[in-house]
């Protein structure tokens, strides 16, 4: 019986004795992994820290750093180049092609040409972008067209712009390939441009007869020379200037008449006829290109054809 308690009381201890071993070992574990969780906060903090100055390092560097200027999305605009040529005043003209002079007087915003045909004017305060001065002419009907000058080594010279040609030019500051006209100060005569002029009337019918009568040209054979009296003729003054002369032949039995016109060069002369006096000055019936050392028609155009 004592045997018995005694083994009892050793299976007793050996328990309690386990026991104690186990919440030993639980107790150790808890702390290691108490002292792991602490390490794992440790190395978090730190790194947080770093990660930190990181920023307050890379804060500091843009902070000091010297801004960047923002791109411009403007388009450099060429400003226009002003205009320096001066138009007033009285000029005499010649076309490049035609050879006919005019006069031009400039004044105040008005242009009169030949002293009758009288419009309002406007020069342009820039160049275009052809390098051209701008006149904007405007007739009695609200009707504009351009006159586009330059500077020359004798005046100025410009080409006119009409009709839709003037409408395309609004749009984009297209040129024509118009005859240039020639522009020179004063009162001046064809001669003055090299072009020779008429002296007088007489002279002009002087080279009508010598052509008309002339047998080497076919249409010496149209004209009824008894219906032809030369005291018929008389001069347009609107339309006679330099080397253009324009005459008026009226017929025989006082009722209607023709007009002709001659257009004097260096080598030739154009003589434009007018079949009617409704004919003129719109609608001419014929050009005789005629050389003028002997005469002879060398070429001739039916304009009535183009009408």
């Amino acid at each position: 019986m004592k045997v018995l308690s005694v083994l009892m009381l050793c299976g007793a201890l050996l328990t309690l004795t386990a026991c104690n071993g186990g919440e030993k070992a639980s107790d150790s574990q808890k702390s290691k992994n108490t002292s792991e969780v602490q390490k794992s906060k440790k190395k978090k903090s730190e790194s947080s820290k770093k990660e930190s100055a990181k920023k307050e390092d890379s804060s500091k560097e843009s902070s000091s750093a010297t801004p960047t200027e923002p791109k411009s999305t403007e388009t450099n605009v060429q400003e226009g180049v002003k205009n320096t040529l001066t138009v007033d005043g009285f000029w005499t003209a010649m076309g490049s092609d035609d050879h006919i002079t005019s006069r031009w007087q400039f004044f105040e915003n008005t242009l009169t040409i030949n002293s009758r045909d009288v419009y309002d004017t406007k020069v342009s305060e820039n160049l275009d972008k052809n390098g051209y001065t701008v006149v904007t002419i405007t007739n009695k009907n609200a009707e504009s067209h351009a006159l586009l000058v330059k500077p020359s080594a004798n005046g100025m010279e410009g080409i006119t712009v009409e009709g839709a040609a003037y409408q395309e030019y609004l749009k984009n500051e297209t040129v024509p390939a118009n005859q240039v006209i020639e522009f020179r100060k004063g009162k001046l005569e064809a001669d003055d441009f090299g072009i020779p002029s008429w002296n007088n009337m007489d002279e002009a019918i002087d080279y009508y007869e010598a052509t008309f009568k002339n047998q080497s040209n076919e249409s010496s054979e149209e004209l009824i020379w008894e219906n032809y009296r030369r005291d018929l003729w008389s001069v347009v003054d609107a339309e006679t200037a330099g080397n253009k002369m324009t005459l008026h032949f009226t017929n025989i039995s006082g009722a209607g008449g023709s007009y002709a016109q001659f257009i004097k060069g260096n080598v030739t002369t154009e003589i434009i006829s007018f079949d009617g006096n409704a004919s003129f000055p719109n609608n001419p019936t014929r050009k005789d290109t005629v050389r003028n050392s002997d005469h002879v028609i060398i070429n001739t155009e039916d304009l009535w054809k183009n009408q």
